[in-house]
């Protein structure tokens, strides 16, 4: 089966010779700060990636749901007063698309259907596909006060949610 990404499909046909050399790209399309030169690593964190290889104490496999250091680092962050968090709560991923696919592996079964927003992330559709799941968008819309973006069209939502159900 062929994955497609439909943000892959718009970067292949983007010519970037004919950008104008007075206005700076940001391109912020496939979340991959190397593919382009306009936003590279920061000597810190080169530094301290290379400081803790050279410690020879993490270069092999680590936990695959996170080191445990790392987990209770996260869970004391995000952790409220009647909403304690423990680092047994904490799963880390390696970053968006992971997490996006184990959840959608956890949450579907091959033949369901996955509600995800539009506009939206493209990768949802994605994934699912891959995971042999429907998919179906529903719609959003600008919400009343522009600070906060944008909210679900419910009635929309609702009648796709009756449709599959």
């Amino acid at each position: 089966m062929r994955v497609v990404n439909p943000i892959r499909d718009v970067l292949d046909q983007i010519d970037l010779s004919n950008i104008n050399p007075d206005k700076p790209l940001i391109a912020l399309s496939i979340g991959d700060p190397t593919a382009f030169p306009n936003m590279p690593t920061h000597d810190s964190v080169s530094n301290a990636v290379v400081k803790q290889l050279n410690t020879k104490l993490n270069n092999g496999y680590g936990p695959a749901d996170g080191q445990e250091d790392a987990k209770a680092a996260v869970a004391e962050l995000l952790s409220r007063e009647n909403y304690p968090l423990a680092q047994t709560d904490v799963v880390l991923t390696s970053g968006c698309s992971h997490a996006l696919q184990m959840s959608i592996e956890v949450l579907c079964n091959p033949g369901s259907t996955l509600l995800y927003p539009c506009p939206g992330f493209p990768l949802y559709a994605t994934l699912a596909h891959h995971l042999r799941v429907e998919t179906a968008e529903y719609k959003l819309r600008p919400a009343a006060n522009e600070d906060e973006g944008w909210e679900a069209d419910l009635e929309h939502f609702e009648q796709l949610a009756k449709v599959r159900s």
